[in-house]
């Protein structure tokens, strides 16, 4: 017997990185708050869709069928964007096919510095992408957490450290943003082998791609894999004396996983856009 119950509005989050954008669609807000327990803490929301589409490529195609698939009956709210690639936010925007829905507004940067206290030296630097990880990590850590760590495995891979509220829904339950290190990602990596040696090529990486160190190409997904994956070892389960809650995000995150040693972290492949829903439904 079909529900009668109507369709669940949704909200479009996109956020625009270094090499791509990405869309992630939400349910509502009463029923993503429905997910958290009485501390704010738990299941954060996630995404019931997602897109990702490169910079270079037109994104009018893909995101009318993307919204026609899993947003047939529209979007209760504004689409809400935020990133760290100001030249493709503006590119995305200018292509954006209006006939799918009117294109996205900005997140305030305030609303951020007011949802997270940020703690570092220079809390204008700090890309938006970091702070939106460390504001779903205070909702993803379980209670009695006193710190998260987070590692984003993307074009950069970022480690950071965050501070948890007891209460991250209530009123003043802000997060506090540490900081932590900036690297090159592993496609930077194997780009900057290619364009500074003589006879290096250019490789990239994928589930199957051998990562055995048998031949060339093998030897160099095997030795920015096992790079990336001691760094992200040594910081994300040192910090906070290795109590923090620790979490794996981002396109690498997959690839990289397998190879930890010392930590076992949480993979939540859509923190960043989870973090961008949770900071756009107080607009």
């Amino acid at each position: 017997m079909p529900s009668s119950r109507p369709p669940s509005p949704r909200r479009l989050v996109v956020e625009v990185g270094n090499s791509r954008w990405k869309a992630g669609l939400f349910a509502d807000a009463a029923d993503a708050a429905a997910a958290h327990d009485e501390a704010g803490r738990g299941r954060p929301p996630e995404p019931v869709a997602t897109l990702r589409v490169a910079h270079a490529d037109d994104p009018a195609a893909p995101l009318r069928a993307f919204l026609a698939e899993h947003a047939p009956d529209g979007l209760h709210a504004p689409a809400v964007w935020s990133g760290v690639n100001p030249a493709g936010a503006a590119a995305l925007l200018a292509a954006w096919p209006t006939d799918a829905g009117p294109p996205p507004i900005e997140l305030p940067r305030a609303t951020l510095d007011r949802l997270i206290a940020n703690r570092t030296r220079q809390p204008e630097r700090v890309g938006a992408d970091r702070l939106l990880n460390a504001l779903a990590a205070a909702v993803l850590a379980p209670a009695g957490c006193e710190f998260a760590a987070v590692a984003d495995c993307g074009t950069a891979t970022t480690i950071d450290t965050v501070r948890l509220p007891a209460n991250p829904l209530s009123e003043g339950g802000r997060p506090e943003f540490l900081g932590g290190a900036i690297l090159p990602g592993i496609v930077l990596c194997t780009r900057a082998l290619h364009a500074h040696t003589a006879q290096l090529p250019e490789v990239s990486f994928t589930e199957n791609a051998p990562a055995d160190g048998r031949d060339t190409e093998a030897a160099i997904r095997f030795g920015v894999l096992e790079m990336q994956a001691a760094v992200v070892d040594r910081l994300l389960g040192g910090w906070a004396d290795g109590t923090a809650f620790q979490i794996l995000t981002g396109g690498a995150a997959g690839l990289t996983v397998d190879r930890l040693r010392r930590c076992e972290p949480h993979l939540a492949p859509h923190l960043t856009l989870t973090g961008l829903f949770l900071a756009a439904r107080v607009l």
